[in-house]
C-alpha cells in the first residue's frame, strides 16, 4: 500500500511539472478545456480515491489488518509503519481533492 500511495504522489508531481496550467487534455480556441475522458467517471474515481485517502489517514490500523495483520496473529503494528500509511493517505487524499478540483473545473 505504501509503494501504491509514492507512486500516486510521483504521478501528481510529474503531472503538475508536464502541465503547469492544470489543463490535461486539449484547449479549444475559446478557451475551454477538451477533456479526453468523461468528468463523470473521473469524478467518480476522483471520490473513491479521497475516500480511500481519508481512510488511510485517519485508521491506518485498518490498512495495515488488510495488509499485514490478519496474516500474523499477537503482533502489534509498527509505529513507523502506521506513519507511513497516515503519510501516504494523506498524499492519496489530496490527489483526489486534486482530482476532484480538475473535473469542476472542466465541468464549469
Amino acid at each position: 500500500m505504501d509503494y501504491l500511495n509514492i507512486g500516486a504522489a510521483i504521478l501528481i508531481l510529474i503531472a503538475t511539472l508536464l502541465f503547469p496550467s492544470g489543463t490535461m487534455g486539449a484547449v479549444a480556441s475559446n478557451g475551454n478545456v477538451l477533456s479526453p475522458v468523461n468528468p463523470d467517471s473521473l469524478l467518480f474515481f476522483g471520490l473513491f480515491i479521497t475516500v480511500i485517502g481519508a481512510v488511510s489517514a485517519l485508521r491506518p490500523r485498518l490498512f495495515w489488518y488488510l495488509h499485514v495483520g490478519r496474516k500474523i496473529k499477537d503482533v502489534p503494528p509498527n509505529k513507523l509503519y502506521l506513519l507511513v500509511l497516515r503519510s501516504g493517505g494523506v498524499l492519496v487524499l489530496f490527489l483526489g481533492i486534486y482530482i476532484i478540483c480538475y473535473v469542476l473545473r472542466i465541468i464549469g
